[in-house]
């Protein structure tokens, strides 16, 4: 285990190999100077610290352990040093040089030195903010005077909960155990309340027992009432401090912290004041975040300022509820529900071209990339009003139109499947696609009619005021899944095409962590029932084959019992109920007695109550070489010879009978 210090101007050793050596103390780990070196690609070289002619690097660092006076414990006795080494880092890119050599020395933290501005060195600062962002050890960002020291034995660490915080009350710690030190754990509480310092002292109880540290004798407690944190911070540092240590939360937090908390006349002279901001070390799910944003950046090309601008006003102005949103959410739920009361799929098809439904969800994924709740609440505002417009209309056409059973149409969206989640998912990543980009736009009329919002809503409506809850269930079902895998796959598709919530870095509002969680769980949720109808469907797939075969035999065997009467065909309108139609063909109209006789064959071999709708084709006979049956029409009389002219009897007749059902 290492700690390692980055050298990167030769001027900042004076700083961290003091705290450096702080930092490192205890628990074995060495303390390594980290020499990065632009230019060709080359292994990490150490460099020899016993050497009668040392590197430059190698000479500083003799010199200031020889001009240095070394570290004394409370009772005046030297306390011990960490091991120390030195390497160089040489290559084109320093921050992965850099990197491997932690990872290769199993790095604890990585010190990298701060300044306000490096002049003349724009790559330093570079270097400096792409380790502090990229490391995947503890970083710590060090702003150290030369003259800097463990000399009062005090530490403040500012906390107010989070990983970072706990980390540096763990550092703390472990450098006050060492040094024999006493740790400052301060929570800046504002005067709200009756009682603020006491729900203070509950707060910062609970960071320290989460940093595992409410046993320790070395952390003493403080909560200071004041209205802002940093003013609070830079009175209490006053009171002869050697670090303040702070938790990084934020880009800016971070600045403020570094160069705008302490007044330049505590940094300076022998009483110095060192200032760090650590960042704890990654977990794997920020580094696999990570490891995909730079797969998408490098891949995927990221929408500029004005592209992301461009696609938010566009995106707010029409997602907005108006005349113009009502008027086209009416007419496209009324094509809807009179191309699904007539079965017609292209007329279903129109309405999802006109519906604008598709808008707010894509203003809800982009809301939740760019923790922007007001444009949240003007989307799920529109999504709520429209789904209940469109609901309203779809009942009154429902009670309205003549239709007696639901169609194929609307039955087949009250039975949504995986399959559906998986299309919505995908319907989200190309809208969003689409919409950022101007010169895909005419895809997005595709993309509406994969994604399907309005149709299942009229379906809602329909077959509510038919009575078939059920479908109307699958069919909100259905819905449901559309609009929370729509918004989760346009927010994924926007966040790689670069679009965030703020500066890189900044933490995650905690109502957007809320709300993704919240639909993941949905997604969760929903899963249950689509995987259970297609499985049962899939299930019913490979077994329908065997049960048809079956149920055709019984049938031909039942109409054995009816002569004149032929089997034809058999097909299975709908699963649920079921429903089949078997076609028959007769001399003569047979009556419903047979309809029922056959529900009640289908039920006894399928085990079910089954819906009969029976099809009757009446055959014509003439004379037997002079007249023959329609070439459609199927016969077993061997006198039926069909001639070699053309027929000219007329088109067969056909006959429904009435339904039959058997529960």
């Amino acid at each position: 285990m290492s700690v390692l210090a980055v050298v990167v101007q030769e001027k900042d050793l004076a700083g961290l190999l003091p705290w450096g050596c702080e930092f490192a103390s205890g628990d074995d780990a060495g303390l390594v100077l980290v020499e990065p070196v632009l230019g060709p690609r080359q292994e990490p070289v150490q460099l020899d610290l016993t050497a009668a002619e040392p590197e430059p690097l190698v000479a500083h660092i003799l010199e200031l352990q020889a001009t240095t006076e070394p570290p004394r414990g409370a009772d005046g006795e030297l306390r011990s040093l960490p091991q120390l080494r030195a390497f160089r880092v040489q290559g084109p890119d320093l921050v992965a040089a850099i990197l491997e050599l932690v990872d290769d020395l199993d790095g604890q933290l990585l010190i990298v030195a701060k300044h306000e501005r490096l002049r003349g060195a724009g790559a330093d600062e570079a270097l400096v903010r792409q380790l502090f962002r990229q490391s995947p050890c503890a970083t710590l960002l060090l702003r150290a005077a030369p003259e800097s020291r463990m000399r009062r034995r005090r530490l403040l660490v500012p906390t107010a909960g989070g990983p970072n915080a706990e980390a540096a009350l763990r550092w703390a710690d472990r450098m006050a155990r060492h040094a024999d030190a006493q740790v400052t754990a301060l929570f800046v509480e504002p005067p709200i309340g009756e009682d603020p310092e006491l729900v203070g002292e509950r707060l910062l109880e609970t960071a320290i027992a989460d940093a595992n540290l409410e046993d320790s004798e070395h952390i003493e407690r403080r909560v200071e009432v004041a209205e802002g944190v940093p003013e609070a911070i830079r009175a209490i540092a006053e009171e002869d401090y050697d670090m303040v240590l702070i938790g990084a939360s934020y880009q800016g937090f971070v600045r403020q912290m570094l160069f705008g908390t302490l007044p330049q006349h505590l940094m300076e002279g022998e009483d110095a004041v060192a200032v760090g901001v650590l960042r704890a070390r990654k977990r794997l799910v920020s580094r696999l975040v990570e490891t995909l944003e730079g797969w998408f950046s490098r891949r995927l090309p990221q929408l500029a300022r004005d592209e992301r601008v461009a696609l938010f006003e566009t995106l707010q102005s029409r997602s907005r509820w108006d005349v113009d949103f009502l008027l086209l959410m009416a007419l496209s739920t009324a094509i809807a529900a009179l191309g699904l009361i007539q079965s017609s799929a292209a007329v279903v098809i129109g309405a999802m071209l006109v519906a604008p439904l598709m808008t707010p969800l894509l203003s809800a994924g982009l809301a939740l990339v760019q923790g922007n709740s007001p444009l949240l609440r003007t989307a799920s505002r529109s999504l709520t009003l429209g789904f209940l417009t469109a609901v309203g209309i779809g009942f009154v056409l429902g009670l309205i139109a003549p239709m007696p059973a639901l169609t194929p149409e609307l039955l087949a969206r009250g039975a949504p499947t995986l399959l559906d989640l998986g299309v919505a998912f995908l319907s989200g990543l190309a809208a969003a696609y689409a919409s950022g980009r101007p010169a895909l736009s005419a895809a997005l009329p595709g993309v509406a009619i994969a994604a399907a919002l309005v149709p299942p809503i009229a379906t809602v409506g329909v077959s509510l005021a038919h009575g078939a809850g059920r479908n109307a269930l699958g069919a909100a079902l259905l819905f449901s899944t559309n609009v929370v895998a729509i918004v989760l796959g346009a927010a994924v598709c926007l966040y790689a095409l670069g679009v965030r919530s703020g500066p890189r870095g900044s933490r995650v509002p905690l109502w957007v962590r809320r709300v993704v969680l919240a639909l993941l769980f949905a997604v969760a949720l929903l899963a249950i029932p689509l995987t259970s109808v297609l499985v049962s469907s899939l299930q019913s797939k490979v077994e329908a084959p065997f049960a048809v075969l079956q149920l055709e035999s019984a049938l031909q065997q039942r109409l054995t019992e009816w002569p004149g009467v032929e089997f034809e065909s058999l097909r299975v309108v709908q699963r649920a109920p079921m429903t089949l139609e078997i076609r028959v063909a007769a001399a003569a109209p047979p009556g419903p007695e047979l309809a029922r006789e056959l529900a009640e064959t289908a039920s006894l071999v399928l085990e079910n109550p089954v819906r009969i709708r029976l099809v009757e084709t009446l055959v014509v006979y003439g004379e037997a070489a002079d007249v023959a049956p329609h070439p459609t029409d199927a016969t077993s009389d061997p006198l039926a010879v069909a001639p070699a002219q053309e027929p000219s009897l007329p088109p067969e007749a056909e006959t429904e009978s009435p339904t039959s059902t058997v529960d």
